[in-house]
């Protein structure tokens, strides 16, 4: 599995990508020193690092002279990430999609409604 580091900035949605912990670092610097010139903060307490992978981000990664934590997961445009990617929300998309089907069933046994609106239903 290729490693990619993120940085989330809760605060206002932003989610940066890095394939390494080196490039994270400099997108933390970057996006923190384009911020200030601009005139705005952005919250170090709201702003959290993750990885995909098992190794550990080491490096000591700062925003506004703060170390930055690190999320075990998160929620993003309404869809939950966490370091094994999708799985947890693909999950629990699945287990939704099973419910609402087993609400149906009286429809699927009826046999007064035609399988070609069955399918469509589907």
């Amino acid at each position: 599995m290729t490693c990619v580091h993120s940085v989330i900035i809760l605060l206002d949605d932003i989610d940066g990508l890095a394939g390494s912990e080196e490039e994270l670092v400099r997108l933390v610097t970057k996006l923190d020193k384009t911020a200030s010139r601009y005139g705005t903060e952005i919250s170090a307490e709201k702003t959290k690092l993750m990885t995909n992978s098992t190794n550990l981000i080491t490096a000591k990664i700062t925003m506004a002279g703060k170390k930055l934590e690190t999320a075990q997961q998160f929620k993003y445009i309404g869809v939950i990430m966490n370091e094994q990617g999708l799985k947890a929300e693909i999950l629990a998309r699945a287990a939704q999609t099973a419910a609402t089907l087993g609400n149906l069933k009286h429809i699927w046994r009826d046999q007064n409604i035609i399988l070609a609106t069955k399918v469509k239903l589907l």
